[in-house]
């Protein structure tokens, strides 16, 4: 049996407790019967993959390249409106992104992963062909398709994405989600630089048009690749499929584990901060008085180097564990926002933008991986996913007008700096103690003549076999 199998069992709490000499509620511990089978991939496992990274490359990374459309925005289309108003169209696509996590993690397991893709993606590129219809300095003509529009129909499918991946993977499932985040990083080095050169050469229009019928394209390719469930018998397929729509999910009975209430603390925290150096960090090359034609890059440097760093610890992380790589790198992208306060050439600004970026990367691509492992059964992968990213919907919302409003007109770059710092110290702190208690649970769970606890048993952890440290 693979080691995402859960040993089937039908025990009553009382049958347990009545071998210690107690006696409580005969609730039954309901542990799913995980069809016995190596989900590690395969063909369709790979072309889901495939095409979870190409979801990727247009939703988050086509977010992550909004700098080329603000500073287009700002120096040409948009010139009437203020620098703020501008980042909400920006600020307010991300946060829409992870905040609809919360109804799209429910839903896929329900089933309606397959609804949410297509609609979403239809949706998706109406909103981008329409974006090529607003006129020069009407704002709510850009925001609605570009802020909400693209917003909401990323959101639908940002986490699902992630989740339907680690239907097909267990012992590989980090090296797979990693795989597929690492097509934000692709596109944040893509779009920058191809709209960019779009703009300037066949103006705003037409290189919105483009844009659309790329990004179109590659949804309907992914649309094709994408398989929901893993290749399975008919008759197991038909029972996954039941048992994901007759189980109900309450989400805010997470909420009564520690671990994952702390985990996703300290994913909300450092939220605030984790995303000051990603949009800040050409400004910052800027005033410190480098070449405007280097600082242009100084983004896909960043992202470049988050490629790679979405895919290496994950890589690592399903043979040592994920909280083995996600500490570590929290504390690299502390020292390293710290590290921009002296930087102040070019090689330093570059050297800055590479770690960061890697480490900053991996622990984007990391955090999904973790959510998921703390599920009891594969029914609820989707849904612990999709409510803790959404619970960092007000931290990205609000963390980089924060940095901006320390930040002032006069570019004193030690208070953003500092903060942001800050908020990834105080997130750090609570990854650790969720990895304490993880580990104390599973110390718990491995001793044979332990004593039970007198509350309710938990079912065990779906990745309970997995390196924890």
């Amino acid at each position: 049996m693979s080691r995402v199998s859960i040993i089937s069992r039908k025990t009553t709490l009382s049958t347990v407790q009545e071998s210690k000499g107690k006696l409580v509620d005969d609730q039954v511990l309901d542990e799913q019967n995980e069809p016995d089978v190596d989900t590690d991939g395969g063909l369709e496992g790979w072309l889901t993959v495939l095409g979870a990274f190409l979801v990727q490359v247009v939703n988050m990374g086509h977010a992550t390249g909004f700098a080329a459309y603000e500073e287009f925005y700002k120096t040409d289309y948009l010139d009437q409106v203020s620098s703020s108003g501008i980042s909400w169209i920006g600020s307010t696509q991300v946060s829409l992104l992870s905040a609809m996590s919360l109804v799209s993690g429910p839903l896929f397991d329900k089933g309606y992963f397959r609804y949410m893709m297509s609609g979403s993606s239809v949706f998706y590129a109406l909103c981008n062909f329409m974006l090529s219809l607003a006129h020069r300095n009407k704002f709510y003509q850009v925001y609605l398709p570009q802020g909400l529009g693209l917003g909401l129909a990323m959101g639908f499918v940002y986490s699902p994405t992630m989740a339907v991946v680690s239907r097909h993977f267990h012992r590989r499932r980090s090296f797979a989600i990693g795989l597929v985040a690492s097509g934000s990083s692709m596109g944040g080095v893509l779009y920058p630089i191809m709209l960019n050169h779009l703009f300037k050469s066949v103006g705003f229009r037409k290189a919105v048009l483009i844009n659309a019928s790329m990004n179109t394209t590659l949804l309907a390719i992914a649309n094709f690749l994408i398989h929901e469930y893993p290749k399975l018998s008919a008759s197991k397929t038909l029972e996954l499929k039941s048992r994901s729509a007759r189980r109900p999910i309450f989400v805010w009975s997470f909420f009564r584990e520690l671990p994952y209430m702390l985990m996703v603390i300290g994913l909300c925290i450092s939220a605030f901060g984790f995303f000051f150096p990603t949009v800040y960090i050409q400004l910052f090359a800027v005033t410190k008085g480098l070449p405007a034609g280097f600082a242009f890059y100084v983004p896909s440097i960043l992202n470049g180097a988050a490629f790679f760093g979405r895919i290496v610890p994950n890589y690592f992380a399903d043979r040592l564990g994920i909280f083995t790589m996600v500490l570590p790198c929290l504390a690299a992208m502390c020292g390293t926002i710290f590290a921009l306060i002296p930087a102040h050439t070019a090689g330093g600004v570059a050297a800055v933008a590479a770690v960061y970026g890697f480490f900053w990367g991996a622990y984007a691509a990391l955090t999904p991986a973790a959510l998921a492992s703390l599920a009891k059964n594969n029914e609820e992968v989707g849904a612990r996913v999709g409510v803790g990213i959404s619970f960092t919907a007000i931290s990205l919302l609000g963390g980089l007008p924060i940095s901006g409003a320390l930040l002032t007109n006069q570019n004193h770059w030690t208070p953003p700096v500092l903060f942001s710092g800050l908020t990834i110290i105080i997130g750090t702190a609570c990854w650790i103690a969720c990895r304490v208690l993880l580990l104390r649970e599973k110390s718990r769970a491995k001793a044979p003549d332990s004593e039970m606890p007198e509350m309710i048993m938990s079912e065990p952890r779906l990745d309970i076999d997995a390196p924890v440290s």
